[in-house]
């Protein structure tokens, strides 16, 4: 069996590609990926992880990644840590994503005041869909 030369060039491209993508195309990009790419995008966005703590779409996908167990195992423990790091950065997408975890108790009890309290911080970054899920607990 021949060895393909370009592997390593189509696995950058579907990180940049990954990477490039915003919020909810995140979301929809990961659903579409095969068990073999998203074990790929897990290993790539891990070693990105090491370089750079603080990369927040790496710490996103990667919290997606676990939460929906795409490429690992679903771990929702690991899913909240990331998503924690990224709040840590004011990401309200993270805040965002936290907020519908304890809402509906994943990764632990359901938790409303912490809920509203992560959706409010991510309406003072202006997160729409947060305003819209805030409202709906009113």
């Amino acid at each position: 069996m021949q060895e393909d030369d370009t592997q390593p060039e189509k696995n950058h491209e579907l990180l940049n590609h990954t990477l490039e993508s915003g919020g909810l195309v995140l979301s929809k990009l990961l659903d579409n990926l095969n068990h073999e790419q998203a074990k790929l995008l897990h290993e790539q966005l891990s070693k990105l992880l090491v370089k750079q703590p603080q990369h927040l779409q790496a710490l996103m996908l990667l919290g997606m990644m676990y939460l929906k167990g795409l490429g690992v195992e679903e771990d929702s423990i690991k899913a909240i840590e990331l998503y924690e790091e990224a709040i840590k950065l004011d990401d309200c997408d993270a805040m965002f994503n936290r907020a519908l975890m304890h809402q509906h108790g994943q990764g632990g009890p359901v938790n409303y005041p912490a809920a509203i309290e992560l959706y409010e911080q991510a309406i003072t970054l202006g997160d729409g869909d947060a305003m819209f899920y805030r409202a709906l607990m009113h």
